[in-house]
């Protein structure tokens, strides 16, 4: 039975050469040998405590990085969303004002007879 694990220092074997994250398939020989060796991972191998702790440190971090992205994400929509409020409300002070001096502007006639 050919098996197939995951290389975790750099091998050569049949003149063909595995990088560490490389999946390599041999022999229940040669990848007992190779496992031993700490070539390969152990698929059989439990976990150790630390390994397991530092998983659970990475896993936390990365929620806590999340939550944090998901506070600034909910912040900068709230200020975009104040900024876009009060440029409407600039906006409509403008045409407002603007209407209100076209009223008070004196009305112009023009003259199109031609002498």
């Amino acid at each position: 039975m050919m098996a197939k694990l995951l290389v975790l220092n750099p091998i050569t074997h049949n003149d063909k050469d595995y990088k560490v994250g490389d999946k390599f398939e041999g022999s229940e020989e040669v990848v007992a040998s190779l496992i031993a060796a700490g070539a390969l991972e152990d698929p059989d191998r439990e976990k150790t405590v630390q390994e397991s702790s530092e998983l659970a440190d990475a896993q936390a971090q990365a929620e806590k990085i999340v939550k944090d992205a998901e506070a600034k994400a909910a912040d900068t929509a709230a200020a975009a969303e104040k900024v876009l409020a009060d440029a409407q409300a600039q906006a409509e002070k403008i045409v407002k004002d603007a209407e209100a001096a076209a009223k008070k502007a004196p009305a112009t006639q023009s003259d199109t007879k031609t002498k």
